[in-house]
Formats: C-alpha cells, structure tokens, sequence
C-alpha cells in the first residue's frame, strides 16, 4: 500500500539522500557534490543538517512529501513558493550549516567558486511560478513498478 505524507525531522537522513540522489539523476556526481566537495557520507551529513537547519529554506523538511510503500520510506520530493524566499533562504541556511560544520571562509570561497559556473548556466531568472517542485528522488528497489 502507498501512503503520502509530510516529512518530519525524523526523516532528515531519507531526505538528504532524495536530495542528493535527485542532484545525481543518472551520473556519479551532482551539484550537491560540487557544492560540498566532500565524498557521500560528507554530503550526505552536510544535507541531513540542512533537513533541520533554520531558517526553514526549501531544503528543510517541512518542504518534503515522503511516499512509504508497505511501511518503507519509498521516494520523496520537496516543493515550495519561491515568493517565501526560495534560493535566498536556501543560502542563509547552508550557511549556517557551514559554520556549524566549522567550514573556514576560504572553504566556503572554494565550495562557491566550484558552483559560480553551474549557477550561472543552470539557474534561470525569476520565472515568476507560483510552486517549484524540486528534489524527486525513488530509492532504486520501488523504481519502475507502474
């Protein structure tokens, strides 16, 4: 059975895989990756702290739908309203989990230096929506069942 639900902070480390996974699609690496500059389990604990992290971006938890089949975290997306803050929160938030990670200036130099370009390429202006979804991602065992 298929049950819809809304994350919670219990979720946090299903959610910083979706997140991560989703940046991946298909490839070994994704933007999560570049930003990061860390191997997975780094990225995967940098995501689960931006699951909790203040401010609330669209990142936190309280953005995410969870899909659970049979009781089992399944798949998950996040979505939200670029007119509450949308990237702008994002960035406030990832900052603060810098600092509590203990990142220098010049690691948080690096890691936007490593993503200048893809922003610039892959983020389009204000395109004026009303709700973004973002972030869908299906653990590879519930994939491709209809």
């Amino acid at each position: 059975m298929i049950y819809l639900r809304r994350a919670n902070s219990g979720d946090a480390e299903f959610l910083a895989w979706v997140t991560l996974a989703a940046s991946r699609s298909h490839l070994p690496r994704g933007l999560w990756g570049v930003i990061i500059g860390a191997d997975e389990a780094g990225c995967l604990d940098y995501l689960t702290r931006l699951a909790v992290a203040e401010p609330r971006s669209l990142y936190h938890y309280s953005s995410y739908v969870v899909a659970e089949i049979d009781g089992e975290r399944a798949s998950a997306l996040c979505g939200f309203k670029p007119r509450d803050g949308g990237w702008a929160i994002a960035g406030e938030a990832m900052s603060n989990v810098q600092r509590d990670l203990g990142w220098t200036e010049a690691q948080a130099a690096a890691s936007y230096q490593r993503v200048a370009g893809a922003w610039a390429a892959c983020m389009p202006p204000e395109a004026g929506a009303d709700f973004v979804v973002e972030n869908v991602a299906t653990k590879p065992e519930y994939r491709r069942r209809g």
